[in-house]
């Protein structure tokens, strides 16, 4: 009996739908969040943007003769889109 309760309560949020909650929420209660309201707001603790260099900047590296190479930023770059993606 106890299970199903507990089991009621409980909620998984996505990234968006905390978000959205955030985005809603009234400033007096932006203090359960331990948070001054003038500072920040718990919708900065969800990241929406990504800051990516431009490619002259991050140029790719020759590797040996013939061949190419990404640097290590455009990789990790990727890969965060890739994980996003799959989100």
């Amino acid at each position: 009996m106890e299970g199903k309760k507990i089991e009621n309560m409980l909620e998984i949020f996505d990234p968006l739908s905390a978000l959205d909650l955030f985005m809603h929420l009234k400033e007096e209660d932006i203090f359960l969040f331990n948070m001054d309201p003038e500072k920040s707001h718990p919708r900065d603790l969800i990241v929406t943007h990504i800051v990516v260099p431009p490619g002259c900047i991050r140029p790719t590296v020759k590797e040996g003769e013939a061949s190419l190479r990404h640097d290590d930023l455009t990789v990790k770059i990727k890969d965060f889109i890739d994980r996003n993606s799959r989100i």
